[in-house]
C-alpha cells in the first residue's frame, strides 16, 4: 500500500517539502521498494532553503547510489547542513553511477571541517558551488590540493563570499588549469591578488574570464564592494560552457 501510494505522489513535481516527505517516508520501505520507487525521482533535487535533518541527509546519501539516471542538480543550498549530514550526503555522491552535474552546497556554515567530506566526492560532480561557507585559506588548500589531480577538469566552482583573501591566491594558482570556469567574488582578495592571478593565467596560457567575479573582460578590477545583483554574480544557473 505503501509503494503504491508513494508512486502516485513521487510522479508529480514534488516541493521541497514534499520531496523531505518522501524520504522520510522511504525509509519505512524493503530494499526492494526503495529500489523500485527512487527510479522514479526526478533528476533535479531541490531542497533549498529548507532545514535537512540527519535522518534526511542519511536517506539522501542511501538513495543516490541507486538513482537510475545521472543528476542534474543537487540544491541544498543554505538548509542549515552539520558535518555528519555532509558527510552522507556526499558519501552518496561519491557512489553514483553517473556523475553528478550540479551540486549546490552553498551558505552552509561548515567551514573547513566540511572540506575533507566534499574532497570525498570531486570525482562525481561537474559544477560546485560552495557560496559563503566560510571556508578559509586552509580549507582552500585542501579543495585544491584535490581539484589539481582529476582527469576530467571542473566545469564551474565557486567560491564568491569565502574570505580568504591573499592568503587563498597561491593555492588556488595550483589548481587553476584544471578549472574551467572560478567565481572568486568578495573573497578579500587585493589588488595585488588579482594581478597575481591574472599573471597565473597568463602563464598558463588560459582565457582571462577562466576567473569570473574579479575583473570586467578588458581585465579592469572589479569592485568588491558591488551590488550581489549585478551581472557578473552567480544568479542560480552558469552556462555549459566546453
Amino acid at each position: 500500500m505503501l509503494r503504491t501510494q508513494l508512486t502516485k505522489f513521487i510522479k508529480r513535481d514534488l516541493n521541497t517539502h514534499q520531496l523531505t516527505e518522501f524520504l522520510s517516508d522511504l525509509q519505512e520501505c524493503s530494499d526492494n521498494e526503495k529500489h523500485f520507487l527512487v527510479k522514479c525521482l526526478s533528476v533535479k533535487l531541490v531542497f533549498s532553503p529548507t532545514p535537512i535533518t540527519s535522518s534526511t541527509a542519511h536517506a539522501l546519501g542511501q538513495i543516490l547510489p541507486k538513482l537510475n539516471l545521472p543528476v542534474e542538480l543537487l540544491d541544498v543550498i543554505n538548509c542549515n547542513l552539520n558535518l555528519e549530514s555532509l558527510k552522507m550526503i556526499c558519501k552518496g555522491i561519491s557512489n553514483l553511477e553517473h556523475k553528478m552535474e550540479f551540486l549546490e552546497l552553498g551558505w552552509n556554515k561548515f567551514g573547513d571541517d566540511g572540506v575533507g567530506f566534499i574532497c570525498v566526492c570531486l570525482n562525481n560532480v561537474q559544477k560546485l558551488s560552495l557560496q559563503g561557507c566560510g571556508i578559509s585559506a586552509t580549507g582552500l588548500k585542501v579543495l585544491c590540493e584535490k581539484i589539481k589531480p582529476l582527469q576530467t577538469p571542473m566545469k564551474h566552482l565557486d567560491l564568491n563570499f569565502n574570505k580568504f583573501g591573499d592568503d587563498g591566491v597561491g593555492v588556488i594558482g595550483d589548481c587553476l588549469d584544471n578549472v574551467r570556469e572560478l567565481w572568486l567574488k568578495d573573497c578579500g582578495i587585493s589588488d595585488d591578488g588579482k594581478r597575481n592571478l591574472q599573471a597565473e593565467l597568463q602563464r598558463l596560457g588560459l582565457p582571462l574570464l577562466t576567473i569570473r567575479g574579479l575583473w570586467h573582460e578588458d581585465g579592469s578590477f572589479s569592485s568588491e564592494d558591488s551590488d550581489s545583483n549585478d551581472d557578473e554574480s552567480f544568479n542560480g544557473s552558469y552556462s555549459d560552457e566546453s
